[in-house]
């Protein structure tokens, strides 16, 4: 990635080496262990041999529908969690390195009002100029960009549900709705949010693309200036590591 300016460190760079740990522990410690929990419970709920067969279709209807709705808290609590790095890091960088081309009068009053902006921008064109003006680094070279473009609109759906996002996010992830269900598509028209198939295995793409974001990212910086250090000795020093299934 090739950037618009020399590339300066500051103190948010710092706390940035640490957002991948951060989002791996909240997969490690708080998903995949609800979600394994879930899967043994659907297993005993199958093998039991002490209620008819219709109490347990039931039964196994509205454990279905829980593991959904965690897998879809789950997966907003992803997109947070990236949120919130992402738009804190940009506005830091703005602050630190940021210089409005104003007078110095206007400096200020400019200077906040492009805050504000990365504080209330969606993703997508709009951030990512905000992003590049702060970081002169284009977001969308990230290999990363794709993935987390899908977790942005993820995270939309599940915390919106029905509307613009949902429809979009039909047409381009189709495979997200996997199973037909006749009846359902008969009733709404289209396949609900409520119906949105996501997997653990999905999860775990969606923070590894995080992650990849950040370590890219670093490893950028840690170019920039240890010229005389090959690749593999800059690798060696990156904070954020993806780790091991």
């Amino acid at each position: 990635m090739d950037s618009q300016h020399r590339w300066k460190h500051s103190v948010i760079d710092v706390y940035a080496n640490n957002y991948g740990n951060v989002m791996q522990d909240y997969l490690s410690l708080v998903v995949e262990p609800s979600i394994q929990m879930l899967h043994h419970r659907s297993s005993e709920l199958m093998e039991c041999q002490e209620v008819d067969a219709l109490i347990k279709s039931l039964q196994m209807l509205d454990h279905w529908t829980l593991e959904q709705k965690t897998a879809m808290a789950f997966c907003l609590g992803i997109q947070s969690l990236w949120e919130q790095h992402i738009r804190t890091y940009t506005i830091s960088c703005l602050r630190d390195f940021h210089t409005p081309d104003v007078s110095e009068d206007e400096r200020a009053k400019a200077l906040a009002a492009k805050i504000e902006s990365a504080e209330k921008a969606p993703w997508g064109s709009r951030f990512n100029t905000l992003f590049y003006e702060a970081r002169g680094i284009e977001l969308e070279r990230f290999q990363s960009y794709e993935r987390l473009s899908l977790l942005m609109a993820l995270g939309n759906v599940c915390r919106h549900g029905e509307g613009d996002a949902a429809k979009r996010l039909r047409k381009s992830h189709p495979e997200l709705w996997p199973a037909p269900m006749p009846l359902l598509e008969e009733h709404f028209g289209t396949r609900p949010v409520t119906d949105l198939r996501l997997s653990l295995e999905l999860l775990r793409s969606l923070v590894t693309a995080v992650v990849s974001f950040w370590r890219d990212l670093e490893r950028h910086g840690l170019k920039s200036f240890m010229h005389d250090r090959t690749d593999a000795e800059i690798e060696a020093l990156l904070s954020n590591r993806i780790r091991a299934k």
